[in-house]
């Protein structure tokens, strides 16, 4: 048997939800707070640190070649035509946000996947 759906409880908490402050740059309802930001600077300090203590044991030499190598291998192969395309695409982001806040960066946002799909 299917349970039915108390679609005016729905309703009212989406309502709630969208009468929020500060709604319009939450993705979902659900916002960065201040632990979590601190959580992802640990961690990059973490790994920071690992790279220059730990630099000749086995984990400082993993984490070199992901973090450091990789990266700078694959961005040795891009020409300027190539790296002309990304920077274009984060200045029209850019401009969008400024000029439409909220709603550009909704746009953008809705943008991004297929303009970074041509890039």
């Amino acid at each position: 048997m299917r349970k039915k759906i108390n679609r005016t409880a729905f309703s009212k908490s989406q309502k709630r939800l969208e009468a929020s402050p500060g709604h319009a740059m939450s993705q979902g309802g659900r916002h960065v707070d201040a632990l979590e930001a601190l959580v992802f600077l640990w961690l990059f300090l973490l790994i920071v640190l690992a790279l220059t203590v730990a630099d000749e044991g086995p984990v400082g030499i993993a984490l070199r070649r992901w973090l450091v190598e990789a990266p700078a291998r694959h961005l040795s192969r891009m020409t300027a035509g190539q790296t002309a395309g990304p920077c274009l695409v984060v200045t029209l982001g850019v401009a969008a946000i400024v000029l439409f806040e909220a709603d550009g960066a909704r746009m953008f946002a809705l943008a991004a996947p297929d303009m970074g799909a041509d890039v």
